[in-house]
């Protein structure tokens, strides 16, 4: 389980699934935002976590910004431009291969306001 509240949840599930849980097939948990205290939203999906490492590296000593100012690339512009390209600025998602990003049609939202 992701969240740390979740501590000895799967071992719950797992000891109670023939007596409270019988006749269960899955379980579903969403652990995002309720309207109030008693109405639990339907999440349809979520943003996930991505992490990743980048270094950036220039020249190794000091330059006088009046002399070598505009000439030499910053290793700090440089990774600004970097971060720059990963989206547009309609906040679209510009890495090859987004496929996997889908949006809600409304067939489905059809299909989950019926049940």
């Amino acid at each position: 389980m992701e969240e740390s509240g979740s501590l000895g949840l799967a071992e719950l599930l797992e000891k109670n699934k023939n007596a409270f849980l019988a006749g269960v097939d899955f379980v579903c948990i969403s652990d995002s935002y309720w309207l109030g205290t008693t109405k639990p939203c339907l999440t349809h999906g979520l943003r996930g976590l991505a992490t990743f490492k980048i270094e950036v590296t220039g020249i190794q000593q000091d330059l006088h910004s009046g002399v070598y100012g505009g000439v030499v690339h910053e290793p700090l512009q440089d990774l600004i431009w970097i971060m720059a390209q990963l989206t547009s600025v309609e906040n679209r998602i510009l890495i090859p291969g987004e496929g996997y990003v889908t949006l809600i049609t409304i067939r489905k939202i059809s299909i989950l306001i019926a049940k």
